[in-house]
């Protein structure tokens, strides 16, 4: 009984410890932490990750730097003047053709102005280039008869007009001392020394024609001179010597002080048979006005000539004489 006994405790006891080595071994018990440390355990974790991302960044080579746009940045643009390029052009001077001019318009000084006895100014003509030749400064404005009025013999164009183109001739005036009315007559010299003038012939002076202290015009007596006044005439060249025939070239001008029907004639005499232009009858402004006329002589001759003005009132200019003297 006691060896049964004996037998049974060592049998448990083996038992025991057969079931001890078929079971897993207990884990050992997780120590208790704080929560604080286990965020600080987390950011020194953190911390020592990013300390090693910069070591190992530091150490590897740099990598290829992609482009940088770069934000659009306003430009400051200095305004400047545009670029001008000035093309320096010498006129086509056309030479060896026909010189002849037409006359445009008086731009300064109108016909019949009144001036002061003495005073100084400017007349300026614009004529037009009708012929075939350039008019250069080679060419001269050139005084032809009547009145001269203090100005030089001639006076250099200051200008080059082509063919078809227009220019506008000066010249530096004095006005007479005694009272009356005045004309100037001009022409253009070629650098040859041909003068050349107005049509229809191309030898027709142009003119300047001023009143000084008064009309100078010869009223009928008995004529009222309420509409017609500024009655006068000029001759272009009075007296002539050289080829024949001669053409002379005569003036008339007269005022209206209102609109009118005005008729006129040139009258004269030169001692033989001379066929006038017949009275001109022709409705007005109120205004100057110029009439012009040409006289051709194929022989000498020695006459006179006024132009008369017959209505609405009667008033006539003063008598020019002429002379002609054939070679």
């Amino acid at each position: 009984m006691e060896n049964k006994a004996r037998l049974l405790w060592v049998c448990l006891c083996l038992g025991s410890l057969l079931l001890a080595g078929c079971l897993p071994e207990a884990a050992a018990p997780s120590p208790t932490v704080p929560p604080q440390a286990v965020y600080t355990a987390a950011a020194q974790t953190a911390q020592a990750r990013m300390t090693e991302n910069a070591a190992v960044t530091a150490t590897q080579p740099p990598a290829t730097a992609s482009p940088t746009i770069e934000p659009t940045q306003a430009l400051t643009v200095t305004s400047t003047a545009p670029l001008t390029t000035t093309l320096t052009t010498t006129p086509t001077v056309q030479t060896g053709g026909e010189d002849k001019l037409d006359f445009v318009m008086d731009v300064t000084v109108p016909d019949g102005t009144s001036f002061q006895p003495g005073a100084t100014f400017v007349k300026t003509w614009r004529l037009k280039n009708t012929g075939t030749s350039t008019w250069t400064t080679a060419y001269e404005l050139v005084f032809s008869s009547g009145e001269q009025m203090g100005a030089p013999a001639s006076v250099p164009l200051t200008t080059t007009t082509p063919p078809g183109q227009t220019a506008d001739v000066s010249v530096s005036l004095t006005a007479p001392q005694s009272a009356g009315s005045y004309f100037g007559f001009w022409m253009l010299r070629s650098p040859s020394g041909k003068l050349f003038g107005l049509p229809p012939a191309g030898d027709q002076p142009f003119y300047v024609q001023i009143t000084v202290g008064g009309s100078g015009s010869v009223a009928t007596p008995g004529a009222s001179g309420s509409t017609v006044s500024d009655v006068a005439l000029a001759a272009d060249n009075a007296n002539v010597e050289g080829s024949c025939p001669h053409i002379f070239y005569f003036v008339g001008r007269f005022v209206l002080n209102k609109a009118s029907t005005v008729t006129y004639q040139l009258e004269g005499e030169t001692g033989y048979d001379l066929t006038l232009p017949a009275p001109t009858t022709v409705a007005l402004d109120a205004g100057a006005h110029t009439v012009t006329y040409t006289l051709e002589f194929p022989v000498s001759v020695e006459g006179w000539a006024r132009f008369h003005v017959t209505g609405p009132d009667d008033v006539q200019s003063g008598q020019v004489n002429f002379t002609l003297q054939c070679d």
